[in-house]
């Protein structure tokens, strides 16, 4: 009999995982390079639009889309150890976790030094992943 993969907490993808849980610290030249852009993070529900309105702003205002679900399935696609541990995540339906996660982020924001700002959609899930942003890559605020 083989062992089942580890299964959600209450079904929200909530298990220990072994992998990183914190990103990689951005270099200081690194950090430079994100201090200007605007970074916004579009929140909501699955299916509610926040893609449509992402691509809308984006061409309006010069920004940069980071997908983080497309970004995730992109790097499963290639044959790298960290896009065949994601392939493996994502396969057994769980959660990628936050390291990673925050690892593709900054890289797809590295990569593109000239944009205005950046719209993060499907990132944060929660606080824990908010605070570990600001840690690793800018502190952000929030508008009431």
């Amino acid at each position: 009999m083989g062992r089942d993969p580890p299964r959600a907490a209450g079904g929200m993808g909530l298990w220990k995982s072994k992998l990183p849980q914190r990103g990689r610290a951005l270099r200081p030249q690194e950090k430079d390079i994100l201090k200007s852009p605007m970074i916004i993070f579009v929140m909501g529900g699955p299916g509610c639009g926040k893609g449509t309105q992402c691509k809308n702003m984006a061409t309006k205002y010069g920004f940069c889309h980071v997908g983080l679900g497309q970004l995730l399935r992109q790097e499963a696609q290639r044959s790298t150890r960290r896009g065949r541990k994601i392939h493996d995540i994502m396969l057994q339906g769980l959660l990628v976790p936050t390291g990673i996660i925050l690892d593709v982020i900054s890289n797809a924001m590295l990569s593109r030094p000239e944009s205005r700002g950046f719209l993060i959609n499907g990132f944060p899930r929660e606080l824990r992943q908010a605070k570990e942003f600001e840690r690793i890559v800018f502190k952000t605020f929030f508008l009431k």
